[in-house]
């Protein structure tokens, strides 16, 4: 990456697209963060634009990418719908503003691409949403695994399962592959890129299995060999009640992680046998954990709180002229492991990355 100009000590953001992803998670979370004003925002959707900009008070509001880099912005946030993304980020990448893509980086390997070759002419700082690297308690599972606490990793198994279309209805978007829905471009691409950051590997080969019903991939069931002989399984479904787990399994213990709790973090040595006593210490622990599981309740909790660490991490990284935490290269990559899913899925065998 090439030489990044900082951001000023009160920078400005914009961002283009006022649906969930930008009111419920990227707003709340920007408003926390002194040295940042979210300046203007845009939506072609007037409807949507205007209850935003109403909600959190901006009053520079744009149809489009065009009037957005207009408003005298130092970053953009683009959380459009995926096929949206490579049209809207180009102009970004251009003009020198920082920029951050929600995941997944592009509806196609084509798009990731084209934006790679553009980040790489630029001297633009761009990251992938993946909020779940920031997550307090993926941090920890990450240097407890980089320290060989787990021995050699054997297994990781994941869990993402949803109940929000029983909760509200959806954009027509999140009803087809082509513009990033489905559990596996919705969600899935969450833990895939997760088994690579935890891991520290690629995927080498997926097998999925897809339940599709009023919409496409509501469901499904996937298993993938990693490049370092490791395996992974997941499932992920948005017709379910909310869960968000992983397991990590390594010769000398075994770690799992619920990112929906404060006290979700338990290891567990290869030597400790089950019985009340084990169970005994686990429930120690927890409620050891209840006043800071409060205090973080009271800031919306660890998922929501990953959100606002995501972009301190994006701002460190510009004033330290460093890649971000997710490169556009981890998003290409959780891309073509969504991609090698559905191919899968819809051709009945496994598919090498």
């Amino acid at each position: 990456m090439h030489a990044t100009p900082p951001v000023p000590s009160a920078c400005r953001v914009g961002i283009l697209g006022c649906g969930r992803a930008a009111v419920e998670l990227h707003l709340p979370a920007l408003r926390r963060l002194p040295r940042v004003s979210v300046v203007a925002l845009a939506d072609p959707d007037r409807k949507a634009l205007d209850a935003a900009a109403e909600r959190f008070g901006i009053s520079s509001c744009h149809a489009d990418i065009v009037g957005l880099l207009g408003a005298g912005v130092d970053i953009v946030a683009i959380c459009a719908p995926a096929a949206q993304h490579v049209a809207a980020a180009l102009p970004v990448i251009a003009s020198g503003k920082h920029l951050l893509v929600e995941k997944p980086l592009a509806s196609d390997r084509g798009g990731c691409e084209r934006l790679i070759e553009a980040a790489a002419r630029s001297t633009s700082c761009v990251t992938v949403g993946f909020n779940l690297r920031c997550h307090r308690l993926v941090q920890q599972a990450r240097a407890l695994i980089a320290a060989g606490k787990l021995g050699p990793i054997q297994a990781v198994s994941s869990t993402w399962t949803s109940a929000i279309r029983r909760r509200r209805t959806l954009p027509a978007w999140r009803n087809a592959r082509a513009s990033g829905g489905g559990a596996l471009f919705e969600i899935a691409v969450h833990h895939f890129d997760l088994w690579r950051y935890l891991l520290a590997t690629d995927i080498a080969e997926i097998s999925a299995y897809a339940r599709s019903g009023e919409w496409p991939d509501e469901t499904a069931t996937v298993t993938a060999r990693l490049a370092n002989g490791a395996l992974a399984c997941g499932v992920f479904s948005e017709r379910s009640s909310d869960r968000n787990t992983l397991r990590i399994m390594g010769r000398d213990g075994s770690l799992a992680l619920d990112l929906f709790r404060h006290d979700g973090f338990e290891l567990v040595p290869a030597d400790e046998q089950p019985g009340l006593g084990s169970r005994l210490r686990r429930s120690v622990r927890a409620a050891g954990g209840i006043p800071r599981g409060l205090l973080l309740a009271r800031k919306g909790g660890d998922y929501l709180l990953s959100y606002q660490r995501e972009w301190q991490a994006f701002l460190d990284a510009i004033d330290a002229r460093q890649a971000p935490i997710s490169t556009l290269q981890d998003g290409y990559s959780a891309v073509r492991a969504v991609l090698a899913a559905i191919e899968s899925a819809d051709r009945g065998r496994p598919i090498q990355l």
